[in-house]
């Protein structure tokens, strides 16, 4: 029970509110196509899709690196929940 517990912790924290009661995944944040009624996955697009520390030692990635295969932050969260 505690692995299941520990996954669906891990899932959720992929995912963002829309607002509307509806959620998107991270992959989906600034992609150009809006997930949520709300508009909220698309919010002044600004090339930072997601928060993490990378090797290069920037603060975030674009969308384009996320679940592209290949690991961009240093705790591999970008390449984490991806559908294949």
């Amino acid at each position: 029970m505690v692995t299941l517990t520990l996954c669906l912790v891990e899932i959720d924290s992929q995912f963002s509110p829309c607002g509307d009661g509806h959620v998107f995944h991270d992959s989906q944040a600034c992609d150009g196509t809006e997930a949520c009624s709300t508009g909220e996955d698309e919010p002044n697009f600004d090339d930072c899709a997601m928060e993490c520390l990378t090797y290069t030692g920037d603060l975030c990635i674009p969308s384009g690196w996320i679940c592209d295969g290949l690991d961009d932050c240093l705790n591999e969260r970008d390449e984490q929940g991806c559908l294949q």
